[in-house]
């Protein structure tokens, strides 16, 4: 009983750790929005998103998926060669991307409709490589339970992104400011994390070649199923951004953009600080042979008390505080925000325990998911554009279409824990 009264309270502490930090490095841009409102305009955020979309699909799988490998070996020496092998693959999904860029980005530029994203093409491989770094260099800091350090690295990413968007923004028109706030603050924040292992000298001289490609293909699972499963799960969630640009207009993409950014702000808050403590102490269960069930209720339990209140009060006022917050050309945010309101609830109570199919017994479970996501979307899409959908019209169609994957997702974890737990007894 003391064990799980200990459990629970470093599950907390830790979670109230990130949280804290993530707060702080979101309340920042949350609080310098209403001045970029005024400073950009509607189609720089929506070149922002386009350009964050793109990075966002290959920083997911930046690693090859390894990343998350390194919370799972007893010895640390194990997961210092993880991290040493998922940043080597990093570095070269980089170069082949920056290859990518010089050889097709006129027909990218075409590909994707527009014509300003060119010049921003050739910041993609590098800020997918930050991303990778990161990736790595996160999982490695929470294996060893460094919270405090990864509540500092966001707020440092935060504050470099700030000054880079207000200070450029006020000097340049366009989306200069916003692009390279998002490439700075990204290096910034790999800098701190990297600290933590760069002083331990004794485990950085564990690494060695044999060690990486022994341990590559022990958990060559990650690549097999999770890298390809995981870019077509992020090439759906970044659909939007890149899409409503074609079933609207660039300025609408922009709306949604910020409605996005506004909305989804608890997941980023809580969700994720959740998430990751979530699988570091699932881990520890399956260590220690203890039951997950009792661990995933209660964390969606508290998803759902979090989540419902927010959803309820957007959708009651969302649309008369966006324009009074963010100006009158702002307005429109609003009712979309009523919408996206529906979509997080979904995402934030499933997604934050979802790392359960990161295990390597049920990685094949989650990329059957992932794949069903993605071709569900991309007719979800098709039909979209080529009916020429009105765009309230495709929300509608957006939120019918995360509830029923999602609830199918959720099935697919609490299977998963169930198969977990019957093998402790």
């Amino acid at each position: 009983m003391i064990k799980k009264l200990n459990n629970c309270s470093s599950f907390t502490k830790n979670v109230l750790t990130l949280m804290t930090g993530t707060t702080v490095a979101q309340a920042i841009p949350i609080a310098i929005s209403p001045i970029l409102t005024r400073i950009y305009t509607p189609s720089d955020f929506g070149l922002l998103a386009l350009f964050i979309a793109i990075t966002a699909i290959f920083g997911n799988i930046a690693n090859a998926k390894y990343e998350l490998a390194i919370m799972l070996p007893k010895k640390d020496e194990d997961a210092i060669n993880i991290l040493a092998f998922s940043m080597i693959i990093a570095i070269c999904i980089s170069l082949f991307l920056l290859i990518i860029v010089f050889l097709f980005s006129g027909y990218i530029t075409e590909l994707l409709g527009n014509k300003d994203i060119e010049f921003w093409l050739y910041f993609i491989p590098i800020t997918v490589l930050f991303l990778g770094l990161f990736n790595s260099l996160n999982y490695y800091n929470i294996r060893k339970k460094y919270f405090k350090d990864i509540a500092k690295a966001v707020i440092i990413k935060s504050i470099v992104m700030a000054s880079f968007q207000l200070t450029i923004g006020f000097l340049v028109q366009g989306v200069v400011g916003l692009i390279s706030g998002e490439v700075f603050s990204k290096l910034f924040a790999n800098l701190k994390l990297a600290r933590n292992i760069l002083k331990d000298k004794v485990i950085i001289s564990k690494i060695s070649k044999p060690k990486m490609i022994a341990l590559a293909k022990k958990y060559k699972g990650f690549f097999y199923y999770n890298t390809p499963a995981s870019l077509v799960d992020s090439a759906t969630l970044q659909m939007p951004f890149i899409f409503i640009i074609k079933i609207a207009n660039e300025a609408i993409s922009g709306y949604f953009f910020l409605a996005s950014k506004i909305v989804m702000l608890p997941s980023a808050l809580i969700g994720s600080s959740i998430a990751q403590v979530f699988f570091q102490q699932t881990t520890e269960h399956i260590h220690n042979k203890e039951l997950v069930a009792p661990l995933v209720f209660q964390t969606m339990k508290k998803l759902v008390i979090i989540a419902l209140p927010i959803t309820v009060l957007i959708i009651l006022i969302g649309p008369h505080i966006f324009g009074i917050i963010f100006g009158k050309n702002w307005g429109v945010v609003g009712t979309i925000a009523q919408y996206v309101a529906l979509i997080f609830f979904i995402r934030f109570v499933v997604s934050s325990v979802s790392q359960i199919l990161s295990i390597k017994e049920y990685l094949k479970r989650g990329s059957i998911w992932k794949y069903m996501y993605f071709f569900t979307s991309v007719q979800m899409y098709t039909y979209a554009i080529y009916g020429n959908m009105d765009f309230y019209d495709f929300m509608i169609l957006f939120v019918i279409h995360e509830y029923v994957l999602y609830l199918i997702y959720l099935y697919l974890i609490l299977k998963s824990v169930r198969d977990i737990d019957s093998r402790m007894n």
